[in-house]
């Protein structure tokens, strides 16, 4: 990388017998965890910087960690990259992490592909005929079972 650049990253290890993810976070935007239970969204937010940040990694090594969360029947996590909350309409007004949140919340009950779908459909809808700024990239887990 040429200097002054910088790479985000998040990265998860699900693990299904567990109900299990680990989440590994340098400088990428935070994930989100819906739970079924408490009907929140919180930001999973592990510390780490992002790389190329640090050019003896010894600043990297210290600051990562590990955060893990427990599913439940119907819990949803979705990670997702900052085009998506800094999506901006005409006015410059950005998407935000509530407009997500509330997406969530609203369609925590529908597949992974339908929440998706519709967090796609309110950032496009938000942000009407203003042009696209950066990448969108979405991925959403949700866990609908033991089988």
């Amino acid at each position: 990388m040429n200097p002054g650049m910088f790479v985000t990253l998040l990265y998860m290890v699900l693990h299904h017998p567990s109900r299990t993810a680990k989440i590994v976070r340098a400088g990428h935007t935070p994930a989100l965890f819906f739970s079924t239970k408490s009907s929140k969204v919180v930001p999973v937010q592990p510390r780490g910087i992002a790389l190329g940040l640090d050019a003896t990694g010894t600043l990297f090594d210290e600051d990562l960690e590990v955060q893990q969360v427990q599913f439940q029947e119907g819990d949803v996590l979705l990670s997702f990259t900052d085009g998506i909350i800094e999506a901006k309409n005409t006015s410059g007004d950005e998407f935000g992490m509530e407009r997500l949140a509330r997406t969530i919340r609203r369609n925590a009950e529908s597949s992974a592909q339908v929440i998706i779908d519709k967090v796609l459909a309110e950032v496009d809808g938000f942000c009407g005929d203003a042009e696209q700024a950066d990448d969108i990239t979405l991925v959403v887990t949700k866990f609908i079972g033991t089988s």
